[in-house]
């Protein structure tokens, strides 16, 4: 009872209610190079540094994520300098000044 009540308030719940914000109905994460005094990337509206990186719970969760048939979908534990890179690549695109 508890996991799944976990997952519900926690994810099901709130991230829906997030997509629902958006006229495509899917969640767009801003990633912010210099929210943290560390100098480390933050991410808001959804926190995706905040999901569960193992275990069943995350699996559940990974699998809600899915993306338009013509775009990839990239999930990595990168460096600070692989964030800049791929930012650089993507065009800036994804990054919050």
């Amino acid at each position: 009872y508890r996991k799944v009540s976990k997952i519900l308030s926690t994810y099901t719940y709130p991230l829906a209610e997030m997509a629902r914000q958006y006229p495509d109905g899917r969640l767009h994460t801003s990633l912010n190079p210099r929210g943290a005094g560390t100098g480390r990337f933050t991410s808001k509206n959804p926190n995706s540094q905040n999901f569960p990186a193992r275990g069943e719970l995350a699996d559940l969760i990974r699998k809600c994520f899915v993306t338009e048939s013509d775009k990839i979908l990239l999930g990595a534990d990168l460096s600070q300098i692989e964030y800049r890179l791929l930012a650089h690549f993507c065009g800036g695109g994804m990054l919050e000044s």
